[in-house]
């Protein structure tokens, strides 16, 4: 039996918390000895550990209003933006052990299943039983007092339950979202990248008549690339492509253009200045993305929204498709783009020279939707192109199959192609592939359709086609001769404008005339 030591009865039974009391009711409740316990109770059996109700029990209905959510694509949901994204609880819920060891293999974060997701998803459960209860007792009460004292209060009960209810949802889909894909069998079978190499294009090519220059050094005496006395400007990591150089990047993507139209890709060109919630749902932690990407200052027509330059234009072909069906005749659909891709490269100390690893760079990508049946076809499909890109450019290459800690969060399953780098003495990546399943799909609401309108959560496959910077270091390491030429694939000769397929030193030169030497060095006007 409730007590009725609390004497205020308000008129109004329906309404927002501002509405039902008055601010000295308000203090009135708070004070109250049957509301404290019931704070501490709720306290206990559903807000603790995650927050304190405590806390924000002076004024529910703002606290519910002012909830954070870390997930940009939650954010976004909560704006009416995007649907739901969706996640099968039930099976979480049934399968908590086997997910946190899928967690754990991938190393994609600290989320404990158990504790995290189940936990947490049980009670808001239980709130949602406790609350369909309070709302039939309080609606008994009404009908039979309008003006019963034990109706306002549970009234006031059930706004806490609320409140409970909208922060551990939040804490829920936040931790949700850092949940990976599920893992391929094979990647499964790997415990790390020895042994993983499942074929093989070309050979290396033999040096004997000198040591192989690295691309830095090539291009430089070529006049055709440039990073020395650009720092003060643009900050580290950047470079100038010149004259043949600029030319052979233009060449790279439009022999690649040519190969995949041929294969029945349709183009398309993608914004790079993108919501972090497009980011968020394509499966980038939204943790890591300050670290990852760029953010773009926030125009007076945005406040509050969080815009990124794109790394990929894998983010911007997800969004294009996003929030659509596809109808099944269509698929699957394949598209490639051409984009300047965005990245800070913060954790990386490696490869502070050279093209390798840069801020900026020229990329085509290929991206599939296709239905369940078809997705792990178009992977090696993909697979398949880069092969034969890599073959028309005379490169030779490992193509490996990835282990589970290298997959992220979005990939099933991921093949990686690395080149030869004379000039490094090492292989590095040039290409990857992922089949992302339904991942991406179920964030941000790709579907397909059959004739019979049946919607289902489409598949969606990216990769890289042709990654220009990297292909330019392994042409110019690969392609160089002894007369300090390049040699370039026949393939690229129809787009270059020497159609005999070498690049030779620039002839035009400038004189730094700038302050970073010695003032007998530095011009000015007279």
């Amino acid at each position: 039996m409730l007590q009725r030591s609390f004497r205020f009865v308000p008129r109004i039974w329906r309404g927002s918390w501002s509405k039902l009391f008055t601010t000295e009711a308000k203090t009135r409740i708070l004070q109250d000895d049957y509301y404290s316990r019931v704070i501490d109770d709720l306290n206990s059996k559903f807000a603790l550990p995650y927050f304190d109700l405590k806390e924000f029990a002076d004024n529910p209905e703002e606290a519910i209003k002012n909830i954070q959510y870390q997930s940009p694509l939650y954010r976004m949901h909560k704006e009416d933006s995007i649907g739901l994204p969706y996640f099968d609880l039930k099976h979480i819920t049934t399968n908590h052990k086997e997910i946190q060891e899928n967690v754990n293999m991938r190393k994609s974060g600290k989320v404990n299943v158990k504790e995290d997701i189940v936990n947490i998803y049980k009670r808001t459960v239980d709130i949602e039983k406790q609350q369909k209860k309070l709302k039939e007792e309080i609606t008994r009460l009404y009908h039979q007092d309008k003006g019963s004292e034990e109706g306002v209060k549970l009234k006031g009960v059930k706004m806490f339950l609320s409140l409970i209810q909208h922060k551990l949802k939040a804490n829920l889909f936040d931790n949700l979202m850092l949940l990976p894909n599920s893992s391929h069998p094979k990647a499964v079978k790997l415990e790390n990248k020895d042994g993983n190499i499942i074929d093989v294009i070309g050979a290396k090519k033999d040096f004997d008549c000198h040591t192989p220059l690295d691309h830095v050094t090539i291009g430089t005496k070529l006049g055709i690339f440039r990073e020395q006395r650009l720092h003060e400007f643009t900050g580290s990591r950047n470079y100038f492509l010149v004259g043949q150089g600029a030319e052979l990047e233009q060449a790279l993507v439009n022999y690649t253009l040519d190969k995949l139209k041929a294969k029945g890709f349709m183009c398309i060109t993608v914004p790079n200045i993108i919501r972090a919630a497009a980011f968020d749902g394509s499966g980038l932690q939204y943790q890591h993305i300050d670290k990852m990407i760029y953010s773009i200052d926030k125009s007076e027509d945005s406040v509050g929204v969080d815009f990124r330059l794109a790394g990929t234009s894998e983010v911007g072909l997800c969004t294009y498709f996003a929030n659509h069906a596809i109808h099944e005749k269509y698929l699957p659909k394949k598209v490639c783009c051409v984009s300047t891709c965005y990245r800070k490269e913060t954790d990386s100390r490696n490869d502070p020279r050279g093209l390798f690893r840069v801020h900026q760079f020229t990329k085509v990508e290929m991206f599939a939707v296709s239905t369940e049946q078809q997705s792990e076809e178009i992977l090696m499909s993909f697979v398949n192109i880069q092969k034969e890109i890599l073959q028309d450019l005379n490169l030779h290459a490992h193509i490996l199959e990835m282990p589970c800690y290298e997959l992220g969060l979005p990939a099933q399953r991921k093949i990686d192609i690395e080149a030869w780098f004379p000039g490094r003495g090492s292989f590095g990546e040039v290409t990857s592939t992922s089949n992302c399943t339904d991942y991406q799909a179920k964030r941000l609401q790709i579907l397909h359709s059959t004739s019979k309108h049946v919607y289902k959560y489409a598949h969606t496959i990216n990769g890289t086609a042709c990654a220009v910077t990297r292909l330019i270091m392994a042409l110019l390491e690969n392609g160089q001769q002894t007369n300090r030429t390049v040699q370039l694939p026949s393939c690229l000769h129809p787009y270059m404008a020497n159609r005999d397929g070498l690049i030779r030193k620039e002839r035009f030169q400038m004189q730094y005339i700038g302050v970073k030497q010695s003032k007998v060095n530095q011009k000015r006007p007279e």
